[in-house]
């Protein structure tokens, strides 16, 4: 977690455990460090739209691939789970297809944790995230360990991280209304990331209204269908 994000939640834990009256005394202090921080998630969503905008005609370039070249992997790692390859390979290399793999692999394992919770639990991250984005703290957030475990895979952190980035991955498809929504991102997940939670639905509608988005996507969608139908059943 970044010095940033530590700092975010102390402020948070300070604002619950200081008195009303405390509060009021200082109101246009905290006001003003709100509207900052309302302005840094604007920032994140433009950012990302300027990512994507930029990266639009590489995007559409590659959406032109044959599944099987778009899907290929670039290298052989015996004995590994090709998702944890995909992930770990995605954290120093950064052509095209081995984005698209680590986005296929992150967004694989986040729907079979979800699939998992639900079976043990009756309930998931995504399901609660989905409720509301803007409550990600009180939403389950603990069994990632557990689910590697039971599934024999290893307990890494950028496993661990890859899980949550393909968890946000899915919130924003059910958002949005459609999975080839996260083909755009794959090739932009580091502005992607930055966005907050509770900024989530706001990206949706945001998206939703960009006219070149929601026609890019409408077209990729049987493609994106075909290529995770391969990932899927290597």
């Amino acid at each position: 977690m970044s010095t940033f994000e530590n700092a975010l939640r102390r402020f948070d834990q300070l604002l619950d455990d200081t008195p009303d009256h405390v509060l009021r005394a200082h109101r246009t202090l905290i006001k003003n460090v709100c509207k900052k921080l309302n302005k840094s998630q604007g920032t994140a969503a433009s950012s990302l739209f300027d990512a994507l905008e930029s990266s639009r005609e590489i995007i559409e370039d590659y959406t032109k691939l044959p599944v099987e070249r778009a899907v290929v992997c670039p290298v052989d790692w015996a004995g590994t789970d090709l998702r944890v390859h995909d992930i770990r390979l995605g954290a120093t290399r950064h052509d095209l297809t081995t984005k698209f793999r680590k986005g296929l692999g992150e967004r694989s394992l986040a729907l079979e944790y979800h699939e998992w919770e639900m079976q043990e639990f009756q309930c998931s991250r995504l399901v609660e995230l989905c409720k509301d984005p803007g409550n990600c703290k009180k939403v389950i957030n603990g069994n990632i360990t557990s689910f590697l475990t039971a599934r024999n895979l290893p307990d890494l952190e950028c496993v661990q991280k890859g899980i949550r980035h393909g968890t946000k991955l899915l919130l924003l498809e059910n958002l949005v209304g459609t999975p080839g929504t996260s083909v755009l991102l794959f090739f932009a997940f580091g502005k992607f990331r930055e966005v907050k939670y509770p900024n989530m639905s706001d990206l949706a509608e945001s998206m939703r209204k960009h006219v070149w988005i929601p026609k890019l996507v409408r077209k990729l969608e049987p493609w994106f269908q075909n290529c995770w139908a391969v990932y899927d059943g290597l």
